[in-house]
């Protein structure tokens, strides 16, 4: 799972999963649903960061909080709020403002099932990495073309999530070399070491490193080339669910 700062925690996929026509009322609205994303983001990350402050964890930071299951569809449902009330106010649609008072309600029940399971929180939480420093040395290798990934790792053997992936031709007679995005990326203070992902193609890329490599060090590809290894992870799992308490007002 992503940390809630990694980025947009929901995509275009996840609000047409709800709603199948939502692409053609953008459209036809003109609403952008990216900016939407984002909007509501900024949002859900103001309330989150009251619903984080009620708990004991150091001073109502984000960066360690997990995108649980409830956290990603108050996200979504709260972005299809936004487009849907858009959409009724350039229209006066009825049909529209019942879709916008729907999604209203199901982001408020996504909010307080994140209260009551708790929330998600990393004790050494990874930032998702940046996009690797590809390169080449003279060598073994054969002429080809490479795409990589990679994700930074901790102590307790964690992972954040993965960067964007990069590629590279190589000429023949040069062997694959990468870096992790440093500089200009700082390493988050958790990190110990760094996975790196290799492949003929974007989506084949797969764990090249038995063991993390360590911070600064560049991995090089061996003469026997890529292995098939495991597929990139999606980020860390929440060490704990931190439950939210309840605020009680005084009359």
């Amino acid at each position: 799972m992503p940390l809630f700062t990694d980025g947009i925690v929901s995509t275009l996929a996840d609000l047409r999963a709800q709603e199948t026509h939502l692409y053609e009322v953008a459209s036809a609205e003109g609403i952008d649903l990216t900016t939407k994303l984002k909007l509501a983001q900024d949002e859900v990350a103001i309330e989150l960061t009251r619903i984080v402050q009620r708990t004991r964890l150091r001073s109502g930071a984000l960066d360690g909080i997990v995108v649980t299951p409830p956290l990603k569809l108050w996200h979504v449902f709260h972005t299809l709020a936004m487009v849907y009330r858009d959409a009724y106010f350039n229209q006066l649609n009825d049909r529209y403002q019942g879709k916008w008072r729907e999604y209203q309600v199901l982001a408020e029940w996504a909010r307080e099932m994140l209260i009551q399971t708790g929330l998600g929180v990393s004790a050494e939480p990874l930032a998702r990495a940046g996009t690797p420093i590809l390169g080449s040395i003279p060598g073994d290798g054969a002429a080809n073309l490479y795409f990589v990934q990679y994700a930074w790792t901790n102590a307790a053997g964690q992972e954040g999530m993965p960067g964007e992936v990069a590629g590279l031709a190589t000429d023949d007679g040069y062997t694959l070399t990468v870096l992790p995005g440093v500089p200009p990326e700082v390493p988050p203070e958790t990190a110990t070491g760094w996975n790196v992902y290799a492949g003929t193609s974007s989506e084949g890329v797969t764990l090249q490193n038995a063991t993390p490599m360590p911070v600064g060090e560049p991995w090089v590809m061996p003469p026997t080339g890529l292995i098939s290894g495991r597929r990139p992870g999606t980020g860390q799992e929440p060490d704990a669910l931190r439950i939210v308490p309840r605020v009680q007002l005084r009359g």
